[in-house]
């Protein structure tokens, strides 16, 4: 499986200011997130970044360079550190997903997707984003099932999607709805919600 090249594009030079660095970065994941690929240009990302654009051009050399870094910076693979406890893992897993989903940023793979503009670059790029985190939950899948969690003939890509994509309906929802009342929107109590209803589903044989 493919994964995605992290080597930057920013050019290089002597050391740039850092908090600069990152206000470009965020600018430019927000504005691609809301405006998509045809209006994503230097001079919104300069405005919202509160720098000019001189600045953006000394560190990346077009708006394509510019995208790939800030997804590599942050598209990073879920930081669900394994337990021993397949349960305790999804639960991490879920919290993870509605975290990054949480803000902007987090939209940002989708819509590379649901973009028809994208370069081919950056949708070359996702994929290989992608591929790094279903590795993540491939690897904690199969350690689960030779610890005997779960049956050695357990799917593994449909619990992936089960899980992730039960926790993305959630941000999806929540992210045009109004607040749920007695804090049902509460990550925590959503991922132990969710992995109680589905981990019986789980444990039952393919066979």
């Amino acid at each position: 499986m493919a994964t995605a090249s992290r080597k930057i594009s920013r050019r290089m030079g002597r050391p740039r200011n850092k908090d600069v660095d990152r206000r470009i970065l965020t600018a430019a994941i927000e504005l691609f997130v809301r405006a998509g690929w045809q209006d994503f240009v230097i001079e919104e990302v300069a405005r919202r970044a509160r720098v000019g654009k001189a600045s953006i051009y000394l560190r990346w050399s077009d708006r394509e360079a510019l995208l790939r870094d800030a997804l590599l910076a942050f598209f990073t693979p879920w930081p669900v550190v394994p337990t021993g406890s397949f349960r305790e893992e999804l639960q991490a897993l879920v919290r993870a997903v509605l975290s990054e989903l949480s803000a902007d940023i987090g939209w940002s793979i989708s819509r590379v997707q649901s973009d028809p503009d994208i370069p081919a670059g950056i949708a070359q790029l996702c994929r290989g984003l992608i591929a790094e985190r279903v590795a993540v939950v491939e690897r904690l899948v199969e350690s689960a099932k030779q610890r005997g969690e779960i049956p050695a003939d357990a799917p593994t890509r449909l619990i992936m999607e089960t899980v992730t994509g039960a926790a993305l309906g959630h941000a999806g929802l929540a992210r045009y709805s109004e607040p749920a009342p007695h804090g049902r929107d509460d990550p925590d109590d959503f991922a132990r919600t969710l992995v109680d209803f589905l981990y019986p589903a789980f444990c039952r044989s393919s066979g």
